[in-house]
């Protein structure tokens, strides 16, 4: 089985992530098929720096080449989870696996921007308005077809995941969700 996990910054995706992490589902992430290349390039691992390359490898090799390199590590008989899926082009090569389900999250808007400000992780924005900018970009507002476009993809999502309460909701939203795509629990 392949759970694509998409979902807006600050949603709780990590949790939904870590959760099947814990079930033996391998971890795969697009982000670090985007790191590697950076890193080839001397390219800042910064969050803008990443967007615009992913953006410009998107443009050039076409919006599925970061989640084809994805698929280049999957092997049969192993449970994986994919996340980082910020272009519908990437959901329509993971769709090429038959087990494949792709798995939205989300959350209210002020409380992801607030979760965004209180984890002041280095590079991250300092005030609201930085977040809200940030956040925009990643939905997809004011992007080409080949940029951040994570709204159109949780418009995809097979199964939505709200988290807009404690992280004991979270979790029980997560288990009855697992046991609904008959991930042992």
């Amino acid at each position: 089985m392949i759970i694509g996990v998409v979902g807006s910054i600050a949603s709780g995706k990590n949790s939904f992530v870590e959760a099947l992490t814990a079930k033996g589902f391998i971890n795969l992430r697009i982000s670090n098929e985007l790191k590697e290349i950076a890193k080839e390039k001397g390219i800042s691992l910064e969050r803008k720096p990443l967007q615009d390359l992913g953006n410009a490898l998107r443009e050039k090799y076409g919006q599925g080449f970061l989640a084809e390199r994805v698929m280049e590590k999957i092997t049969p008989g192993n449970n994986y989870v994919i996340d980082s899926i910020r272009n519908p082009g990437e959901i329509e090569i993971l769709r090429n696996h038959n087990d494949f389900v792709l798995i939205g999250v989300d959350a209210p808007l002020d409380i992801r921007l607030q979760r965004i400000l209180d984890s002041n992780k280095p590079g991250d924005p300092k005030t609201w308005e930085e977040a809200k900018e940030m956040e925009a970009r990643d939905r997809g507002e004011g992007e080409k077809e080949s940029g951040q476009q994570v709204s159109a993809c949780f418009e995809l999502s097979d199964y939505k995941l709200v988290n807009d309460g404690s992280r004991e909701e979270l979790n029980s939203k997560i288990a009855l969700l697992l046991k609904d795509l008959d991930v042992l629990i």
